[in-house]
């Protein structure tokens, strides 16, 4: 602030000095000449001035036009600085007692651009040939002669319809429409700064007002307050500056309806990693510098986080660094997550369609912008289908690398834990997934996790899966690891497996016991699926676990399993997720509550289809093809050809007719041997 106003009093001084002495000396055009060589000489760079005009010493005036200078070599700019008129006035007699009262000084269409390059160069560095002054270290002396400087300037500096731009290899700001103006406190007053320009064609505004500027030049303490405009968001502070580089303590707050606007002020990955949010809210109280700010008792407001934090923020490195804690009374994720955008094809009171995989570009670049550490609870973090409660976690991000570590929460009526990893420094994110669940319900669980209403039980679930990508699509395809889940007393809608398993092997049994077929058993083993596979149908079970592996989305069910008193169930099959398809072969096994040994039953059971179109099947055909073959074996029976167990009845008869062959044979060989050896010699 010092080196701000330094520099402005001594602008206004050696104008004053011109105004009065050059006016004596010097003709116009040879000012002109004279001003172009020592500016040119001073600064480097080819400075020229098209004309001075209304040079007068009584009262002091001055009208520069058309002054440019030029720009550095290997810059883009046509030019660095051009003013197309400064006019220059003060008032005479405050000026014999020694202090400026400024009458006029006004920048008509200014022009500044701003070049920085890769390197580290720039076209706002002086070659200058003045010598520098030999660096001491500041003061009471200095800090009072800049405090005299400030105060002994009184006036309006204006700055109109300017143009500002500034371009580095990474980003490039443009200003235009800038109308400042600049209230100079004199003995006492305060300086006041108020301007509005169009900062990369958003609107902005500024007003600025330090109560003493001298107190704060000599290092002291003042009060100051500082309104922002971009768009429709405000942000107010008021605050107590101190010294030189400033100290600031006070309060801020920040009224944000409309996040576009904030570009100018977040950049586009900034303004994109804080859409999803919202109008915000944000009151706080901060202390610091503006390199090492400590933000406390932060109150944040927005449709999607609501809470309050205490964290500081680093701004002199490479990236913003920030660190604390927040306590949430909510997280809604939802936003951040793709769109579901399926529509139920049904009528009233029908489920809606499973959506395809959404492939809607998920743009985590943002983690690359700022490194973070902190703690946060939150009563409740809300996800598409779920929501943890009572939330305990620890949120890291370094290098473009989140981690969130769940040390706890409520999920499903059980408990939550684990860690996910997403590393987002490439193109393409990585995320990785390690979560546990315990005694949870999944008559809740279901229907978020799985999809279907139709499990209940209570049980734990493990998940160890990576992914990839920057779509769902592409995450689903890439899916690779296991899940697991041990269900303990619960039921499944819809089918009755033990119907099923003991229905089945009575059949099995009357069958096998009886010489015939009757038409009705038939009936009964055909209309089994119908009876068993309905909506009021329902499997109870003690026991039911499954473990998964997942192969680029390809999952492969090889150990589930199903246990009750009166059946065993074992299911193996895949699901492709990519698709929305999958096949799964269920092997039953049925017996009475009172023995103890389970029976097979020789009718498969496969669930196949789509997740929109899921089918339950009862392969019937087993059962009947044994009807038929016991029937065949009684018939075969009563012409003397037995029927072995693993024996086809096309085998079996062949096989008959190879042995009476046989024995026909045998015997006419027989009876020939016999004849030869009866005849005489």
């Amino acid at each position: 602030m010092n080196l701000f106003l330094r520099i402005l009093g001594g602008i206004v001084l050696l104008l004053l000095v011109a105004a009065l002495v050059l006016p004596m000396v010097l003709k116009t055009d040879d000012l002109v000449d004279r001003a172009e060589i020592a500016a040119s000489e001073t600064l480097g760079r080819n400075v020229s001035i098209g004309e001075v005009t209304g040079l007068t010493l009584f009262p002091p005036r001055l009208t520069i036009s058309d002054f440019e200078v030029a720009n550095a070599p290997s810059f883009s700019a046509p030019f660095l600085v051009r003013v197309q008129e400064a006019r220059f006035g003060v008032a005479l007699f405050p000026l014999l007692e020694g202090r400026v009262q400024i009458d006029a000084f006004v920048l008509e269409s200014p022009t500044i651009n701003l070049e920085e390059k890769a390197d580290g160069s720039n076209n706002f560095t002086f070659e200058t040939t003045a010598p520098e002054p030999a660096a001491t270290e500041p003061d009471a002396n200095d800090a009072a002669a800049a405090s005299a400087d400030i105060t002994r300037l009184s006036g309006t500096i204006e700055i109109k319809n300017g143009a500002l731009a500034y371009v580095t290899p990474d980003i490039g700001y443009r200003a235009e429409a800038t109308n400042i103006t600049v209230k100079l406190p004199g003995d006492a007053g305060a300086l006041v700064i108020k301007g509005a320009m169009n900062l990369e064609e958003i609107p902005f505004a500024i007003d600025v007002n330090i109560a003493d500027p001298a107190a704060l030049a000599l290092g002291n303490t003042t009060q100051a307050s500082i309104g922002l405009r971009f768009a429709d968001n405000t942000i107010d502070s008021n605050l107590a500056l101190t010294g030189e580089p400033v100290n600031l303590e006070g309060t801020i707050e920040a009224n944000l309806p409309d996040i576009a606007g904030l570009q100018p002020l977040l950049g586009a990955e900034g303004v994109e990693a804080l859409l999803p949010l919202g109008a915000i809210g944000f009151d706080a109280s901060i202390s610091g510098t503006t390199e090492e700010l400590g933000v406390s008792n932060a109150v944040v407001t927005s449709s999607v986080l609501q809470g309050t934090a205490d964290f500081s923020l680093n701004m002199a490195g490479k990236r913003p660094k920030a660190s604390g804690n927040a306590d949430l009374t909510l997280v809604d994720l939802r936003p951040f997550m793709p769109a579901d955008d399926a529509q139920s094809a049904g009528g009233a009171g029908e489920p809606e369609p499973f959506p395809e995989w959404s492939e809607e570009e998920i743009d985590l670049s943002a983690l690359q912008t700022i490194d973070v550490n902190l703690a946060v609870k939150a009563k409740r973090v809300v996800l598409p289908t779920y929501e943890l409660t009572d939330v305990a976690s620890r949120v890291t991000i370094r290098n473009g690398k989140l981690t969130a570590k769940l040390n706890r929460a409520r999920a499903f009526s059980g408990k939550a834990n684990g860690v996910v990893t997403v590393a987002a420094k490439t193109r393409t994110p990585t995320i990785d997934v390690d979560f546990d669940m315990v005694g949870v319900s999944f008559a809740e669980a279901a229907p978020a996790l799985l999809g279907t209403d139709r499990l209940t039980g209570t049980g734990d679930i493990n998940i160890d899966l990576k992914m990839s990508g920057t779509s769902q699509k592409a995450w689903v395809e890439t899916l690779t690891g296991s899940m697991g889940a041990d269900i303990n007393q619960g039921a499944i809608a819809g089918i009755n497996l033990g119907e099923i398993a003991n229905t089945g092997i009575d059949l099995v049994n009357q069958i096998q016991a009886g010489s015939t077929v009757p038409q009705a058993l038939l009936g009964a083993a055909t209309n089994l699926g119908t009876n068993a596979v309905r909506p009021t149908a329902q499997t109870d079970f003690d026991l039911a676990d499954f473990g998964v592996n997942i192969t680029n989305g390809d999952v492969s069910i090889s150990n589930a399993q199903l246990l009750s008193n009166v059946v065993r169930a074992r299911v193996g099959g895949n699901v492709s997720l990519a698709p929305q398809s999958f096949s799964m072969d269920i092997n039953l096994a049925g017996k009475d509550p009172q023995v103890a040994d389970f029976t097979e039953m020789p009718l498969p059971v496969t669930v196949s289809g789509t997740f929109n179109d899921p089918s339950i099947k009862i392969d019937t055909q087993p059962l009947i093809s044994r009807a038929a073959r016991n029937a065949a074996s009684d018939l075969l029976g009563n012409v003397g050809v037995e029927l072995d167990d693993n024996e086809t009845v096309q085998d079996a008869i062949r096989g008959r007719a190879r042995s009476e062959a046989g024995r026909l044979i045998g015997g006419f060989l027989g009876t020939n041997r016999r004849d030869e050896e009866d005849e005489p010699n």
